[in-house]
């Protein structure tokens, strides 16, 4: 289930990480698995914000052809909800700073 479109949060790696220090097969690389993780992150505390019966809802929601549908519902259960997708993406980014030594966002 992907909460928030792989665009976004690569956009959102471009603004906060500089790799130009990195060749491109290697920033492809870095930015495929941040994607990953990212998106892991965001669904597990999306998951853990939902109560079982909201769980049930989003899964038909997922299947929904409508476009934003599931983001429409997230906005409407979860309080923050765009700064819960933020905090995510923030600590998957700095993490990675972390372990790359590399300054902070």
């Amino acid at each position: 289930m992907a909460i928030i479109s792989e665009k976004i949060i690569e956009e959102q790696i471009a603004k906060d990480l500089d790799l130009s220090s990195f060749d491109k097969k290697e920033q492809d690389k870095i930015t495929s698995g941040l994607i990953k993780n990212i998106s892991l992150a965001i669904n597990v505390a999306v998951l853990d914000e939902l109560s079982d019966e909201d769980k049930q809802e989003l899964e038909i929601i997922c299947k929904s052809t409508r476009e934003n549908a599931v983001l429409e519902y997230l906005n409407s259960k979860i309080d923050n909800f765009n700064s819960l997708i933020v905090r995510v993406i923030e600590e998957i980014i700095n993490q990675f700073q972390e372990a790359r030594n590399l300054s902070p966002v």
